[in-house]
C-alpha cells in the first residue's frame, strides 16, 4: 500500500518552475523587453526584465509609465516601478524587439 509521502523525494528533484513561460523567461538576458500578461490583471504590461530566478520562480521587471484602468490602481502607479512576479502566474510573454 502506498503512502501520500511516497512521492516527496520525486518532487524535490523536479523543478517547480516547469511552466513553458518560466523556461522562456529564464533563457532571456537582463534588459530584455516584453509585454507580459499576469494572471488576474486585465491588460498587458510593457516591462524590462531585471532578474529571473529559476529556483524560486521569481522574476523582477522594471515597468515605465504604466497606464492602468482606474479600478485596478485608482491612484496610479507612478512613472517607474519594480514588479516582482511568480513566473508561474504569467499568462503571456511577448518579446519586444528594438
Amino acid at each position: 500500500m502506498s503512502s501520500l509521502f511516497d512521492d516527496c523525494n520525486k518532487e524535490k528533484n523536479r523543478s517547480k518552475c516547469d511552466k513553458c513561460l518560466c523556461h522562456q523567461l529564464h533563457k532571456r538576458n537582463e534588459g530584455s523587453k516584453f509585454f507580459i500578461l499576469v494572471d488576474g490583471f486585465p491588460e498587458f504590461i510593457e516591462a524590462t526584465l531585471v532578474y529571473s530566478d529559476s529556483q524560486k520562480c521569481c522574476a523582477t521587471f522594471v515597468v515605465n509609465d504604466m497606464v492602468s484602468p482606474m479600478n485596478v490602481f485608482p491612484s496610479g502607479m507612478g512613472s517607474t516601478f519594480t514588479l516582482i512576479v511568480d513566473c508561474r502566474d504569467l499568462r503571456a510573454l511577448i518579446s519586444v524587439h528594438n
